[in-house]
């Protein structure tokens, strides 16, 4: 069945405005508002063809889309609405990160010394919360079918040095412990965090955002750690899964 591009732009538009009318449900905040000359409202690209979405913050000096979302990906795969969202959300949490002080130049070393752990961890955690709260987990294939839902909860520690995805912030959440569920597999991290939410993460993230030590990380746990939570004590054991804090 051939569907409407109309379908794909209905997606991309329904993630939007989750993210841009509805982000006080999560306790976060709003990607790029303001309209001023180079600050302009984030420009999304629906392009019908096959590729991998993303954000380019400098487009907006081209006045082009920042951010680009395929209707079919890599693979040649069609796209279903969930994914559209979800891939939406994703980079408009990227939109997000930047406007809150996160930048080219610094993802670029990241992504080169350290890989880009931050910033794609923020990205996929904002995806999964929201995505999972407008498309509750299910098997249906209008649904976030059960393979995808786990496969966030169980992103292994080799996965992380590839390009910098890796799970952490959801661990900071979710109540999973990859470890002990996959029979102790060393491929998966130790997680004994939970209880946070995106609203407390982001403030972390933004409190470490100008630090470069250890990767960032050492200050965002130092963020985690003003809130009353009785897991914080796990917070490096968690975070050293991917990268040594000292």
């Amino acid at each position: 069945m051939v569907i409407a591009f109309s379908w794909v732009y209905a997606h991309i538009h329904r993630a939007a405005y989750t993210y841009y009318y509805q982000h006080s449900r999560w306790g976060i905040k709003s990607p790029p508002l303001d309209g001023k000359l180079l600050k302009q409202r984030v420009h999304i690209g629906a392009m019908d063809k096959a590729g991998r979405a993303h954000f380019y913050d400098f487009n907006k000096f081209f006045t082009t889309s920042q951010i680009k979302v395929y209707r079919y990906d890599k693979d040649n795969i069609e796209q279903r609405a969930i994914d559209l969202f979800a891939t939406t959300i994703h980079e408009l949490a990227h939109a997000s990160h930047w406007e809150m002080g996160y930048s080219y130049g610094q993802y670029a070393v990241d992504y080169i010394f350290r890989k880009a752990i931050i910033p794609e961890s923020w990205a996929s955690c904002v995806e999964y919360v929201v995505t999972n709260d407008i498309y509750p987990p299910q098997t249906s294939d209008y649904g976030w079918d059960a393979l995808k839902y786990a496969d966030y909860q169980k992103l292994t520690i080799k996965a992380s040095k590839k390009d910098g995805y890796t799970g952490v912030f959801i661990d900071c959440i979710d109540t999973y412990n990859q470890r002990e569920k996959e029979f102790y597999n060393e491929l998966y991290p130790i997680d004994r965090v939970s209880g946070y939410n995106l609203s407390q993460i982001e403030k972390a993230i933004k409190f470490g955002s100008n630090d470069t030590t250890a990767y960032g990380l050492k200050a965002v746990i130092n963020g985690l750690r003003q809130y009353n939570n009785p897991t914080n004590i796990y917070l490096e054991e968690l975070f050293s899964n991917y990268r040594k804090l000292n």
